[in-house]
């Protein structure tokens, strides 16, 4: 089952996450009439993409990512991982779904637990695989030497460290239960310009070493069309494009890609190439 929407793989690739008909409401005050944050989503990415969703504040973005990873529960429709309905599921299998879905947040501080020292915050999805303390403190070395920092960072605490250091540390955590799917949520917003292009690039490498699937939602439209291989517009909870970056960028089709792309600065996509 594929969104007819999305652009399918010419070499016939596996859908890994899809979204079906995908709706969420809120009532802003319990007699209230209900607000729709996203309306009749369809989505569907495909193995090994690397999928930039993007819109303004207050476009639906997060709402949808929140749905992907099962934190938010939809009003209508459905979301799939390789085929199997995500909600409504058992702990067991929604624990499963949860280890190969991951997320990394805005703001990594929200997402360390500022008692804990990184070694543990990274060690701590590890123990439920069940690795032995000598395979596991191999691992937090593996995973902190991934995302660039020394072996040493384990013993300090997240707020030892720079904002950038802490993002690196927060992609770390959720590489070590070895996802298939990589969700990032405006993960450079919260950052200096000066350290955005280095985490930009290491989500780049790590895409690639891990062989993940990445969505990565931004507001940033310089941002995607550097990272991103395809892009899905959403304005006001609802998808109105969706295909190849260069195509969307080159040859936009709706009036508030249009919009967006008008408004991206003209040196912005020269400055993130640089490492």
């Amino acid at each position: 089952m594929t969104d007819s929407n999305s652009p399918a793989p010419a070499d016939g690739r596996a859908v890994v996450l899809e979204a079906r008909g995908l709706g969420k409401s809120y009532r802003a005050r319990p007699a209230g009439a209900p607000v729709a944050a996203l309306r009749d989503v369809n989505l569907t990415v495909f193995e090994g993409e690397t999928v930039g969703i993007v819109g303004e504040s207050g476009s639906g973005k997060s709402t949808l990512a929140r749905m992907l990873i099962a934190l938010d529960t939809p009003t209508a429709g459905e979301v799939r991982y390789r085929g199997r309905l995500v909600s409504h599921q058992s702990e067991r299998r929604l624990k499963e779904f949860r280890r190969k879905v991951q997320m990394v947040f805005q703001d990594p501080m929200g997402s360390l637990d500022p008692r804990m020292r990184v070694g543990e915050i990274l060690a701590e999805p590890l123990r439920a695989l069940g690795l032995n303390r000598a395979d596991e403190k191999a691992t937090v070395a593996e995973l902190l030497a991934a995302v660039a920092l020394p072996a040493e960072a384990s013993r300090s605490f997240p707020h030892q460290f720079s904002g950038g250091q802490r993002q690196r540390i927060a992609i770390a955590r959720t590489l070590g239960p070895r996802p298939d799917v990589l969700i990032a949520d405006e993960p450079v917003s919260a950052l200096d310009v000066s350290v955005r292009a280095q985490v930009l690039n290491l989500l780049t490498q790590l895409v690639r070493d891990y062989r993940l699937t990445l969505l990565f939602i931004s507001h940033d439209m310089a941002v995607v069309r550097h990272l991103c291989d395809r892009v899905v517009v959403i304005f006001r909870g609802q998808v109105v494009e969706d295909g190849a970056t260069e195509q969307v960028y080159e040859n936009p089709q709706h009036e508030y890609t249009r919009s967006l792309l008008n408004a991206v600065p003209r040196m912005s996509a020269p400055a993130l190439a640089e490492s």
